[in-house]
């Protein structure tokens, strides 16, 4: 499916941002995963800087998750994502794992 919206900040150079992510995914009673594409743009042309996706930012990245149950109660996760390109923005990688706590099972 595809996601947008409308990205609010308080700092002034960046209030107004535009993200576009496209999800897919599979669902199962034995595993979970998803892939997506994230583009976010800034409209205005901004001055180069090295700040946290301010005014003139833009970049693409992907990313995944995969979720297994352990127990009806309880699973865990894996996930990352990549800048694939970008400008205004620190490129890196990263990689998440965690745990899922299903209250009222």
């Amino acid at each position: 499916h595809l996601q947008s919206g409308f990205d609010f900040k308080v700092i002034p150079e960046s209030q107004l941002a535009i993200p576009v992510i496209l999800r897919t995914g599979y669902g199962h009673s034995k595993f979970y995963f998803d892939l997506w594409l994230e583009g976010f743009h800034t409209p205005s042309a901004g001055v180069d800087a090295r700040v946290n996706a301010g005014e003139g930012s833009s970049y693409l990245r992907f990313g995944g998750t995969f979720y297994y149950p352990l127990t009806p109660w309880l699973g865990a996760f894996v996930g990352g994502a990549h800048f694939i390109t970008g400008r205004n923005i620190g490129k890196a990688s990263r990689v998440n794992v965690g745990t899922v706590l299903r209250l009222g099972q």
